[in-house]
Parts: C-alpha cells; sequence; structure tokens
C-alpha cells in the first residue's frame, strides 16, 4: 500500500509517519482543514479562471453527488468530476489511481 504524507504525497523509500494530536489541533491545520471540508462551496463573486477538479467516493453517504458538482459554478474553466470507490474515505480505498489523476490534471495544468 503506497504511503502519503498529510499533503497527500507519496513518502519517499515508503518512509511513514505519525500526526500527533496536538499537530492537528495547531490553527493553520484547523483552518486548512475547514477550508478543505467545504462540502458545497460558497457562492464567489466571480468564478475562478481556472480549472476545477472533484474527487468524491461512489459509496459515500456524507456528501452527495449535486454537492460534488455544485463546484461547476465556481469556474469559467473546464470542470471535472471523478468517482472513484469507496466512501467518504475513499482516497484510501485506490491511492495509486487518485494519485495517477491528480498527476494527470497537473501535467495538463503545466501545458497551459
Amino acid at each position: 500500500m503506497l504511503s502519503l504524507n498529510p499533503l497527500g504525497i507519496p513518502f519517499a523509500n515508503g518512509m511513514k509517519t505519525r500526526i500527533k494530536m496536538s499537530l492537528i489541533s495547531s490553527p493553520p491545520l484547523q483552518s486548512h482543514h475547514t477550508l478543505g471540508s467545504e462540502s458545497v462551496p460558497k457562492p464567489l463573486l466571480t468564478p475562478l479562471s481556472c480549472p476545477i477538479t472533484v474527487f468524491g467516493g461512489l459509496q459515500d453517504n456524507t456528501v452527495t453527488y449535486d454537492q460534488l458538482t455544485a463546484w461547476q459554478s465556481q469556474t469559467q474553466e473546464n470542470f471535472s468530476l471523478h468517482m472513484l470507490l469507496g466512501d467518504h474515505f475513499f482516497p484510501n480505498s485506490d491511492q495509486l489511481l487518485l494519485i495517477q489523476l491528480i498527476t494527470a490534471k497537473l501535467a495538463n495544468l503545466s501545458r497551459c
């Protein structure tokens, strides 16, 4: 199984780490979690001029398909939605596929 660091990047040489709860309670990480935990986007006055890619779990009972597709209204550019096997914690189901999809999206951005 591929090990990821807290930013979702694979660890070099399979190195693993544990995040202490004290780190998670730090203000910068709390604000990051709050930002990333928005299931439905807050409306922007002007949609972003960059593409948005959204990932969701097919068996997720927490975030609905409609909540995921609502992000499309936040961009003037391309929007893509990838539904992967798994529930709300789908990144744990097929980490390699998720990394491949993210890598492909980033490679396409670098061509812009």
